[in-house]
This record gives structure tokens, sequence and C-alpha cells, in this order.
């Protein structure tokens, strides 16, 4: 799949702009974001490093008992700063709202998919920092970034 165009209006300042989304009923598809506004397209399902990120959530200690909801909220909380950072050296995250390119703003009073449908020409997500560690470097990496968000 890909990334698709949305209309956004921004909450705090009423600005209609488009960014990138991804596609209404789609599923382990995520557009990445920087707070500054950069977007990355990630299909998680199949991605090797996803997978890997996910398999030690789920075998983390910490999180022994949590609900796999729960651990799969925390796998893409993570997940972001996996990626390769963007063209201008940011992290990536999943969740982010877009910026409003006048007041910079992550608060968005509504969002629709532009239709007729249009794909969005954002870059794919790389994960090619994560895949030069070895398996202890990315264990202590997402060990980290799971007491982080305690």
């Amino acid at each position: 799949m890909s990334s698709v165009i949305y209309e956004y209006t921004c909450a705090s300042c009423g600005t209609e702009f488009k960014a990138s989304g991804v596609p209404e009923m789609s599923y382990g598809e995520f557009v990445l974001r920087t707070k500054s506004g950069e977007e990355s397209y990630l299909e998680a399902i199949g991605n090797p490093a996803f997978n890997e990120v996910w398999k030690l959530v789920e075998s983390h200690p910490s999180l022994a008992h949590t609900d796999p909801n729960r651990l799969g909220e925390i796998t893409q909380k993570i997940f972001g700063p996996v990626c390769d950072l963007s063209p201008t050296g940011q992290i990536f995250h999943v969740g982010i709202p877009p910026a409003c390119p006048i007041c910079s703003s992550h608060k968005m009073a509504s969002w629709r998919e532009s239709r007729p449908l249009q794909l969005s020409p954002i870059p794919s997500a790389t994960q090619n920092r994560w895949e030069s560690l070895d398996e202890s470097k990315k264990a202590a990496v997402i060990d980290e970034a799971i007491r982080d968000l305690s």
C-alpha cells in the first residue's frame, strides 16, 4: 500500500492544508513524522525491524504480564527512533499529527481523505542503522526506550 493525501484543518488557527495519512481501514501502516513535520511511510507488517522490535518488547521482563494490545502500543511508541533519522537529522515518531504550516500546531480540528483518492509521494522509512547493530545492542536500545516510557 502507500500513504494518501488528507485534508486537515488546524484547531489552533483554522488553516486548511494537505498532508499525508494512511488509507482509511488500513492495518499496520503508519505515517511517521518528525516534530517539524517531515514525513515517512511505514508498512509494519512484514517489516523485519518492526518484527524484531515487537519480539524484544514482548519478551521484555518488565512487560511480562502486559496486555497484547498495550504491547502493540508500546512497540509503536518506541519504533520511530529505530528508523533512520530524517534528512534534516530529526527522529521520526509514530502517531504525531502533521504540523500546521502557519502556526506549527499539531492539534487538528478535523481531517479527511482527499477525494478522489491521491497517493502521497513520501519516502518509506528505513532502518539501516538498526540493521547494522548486533543483537545485544538492539536489546539495549529497546531496553532504554522502554525505561524512558516510565
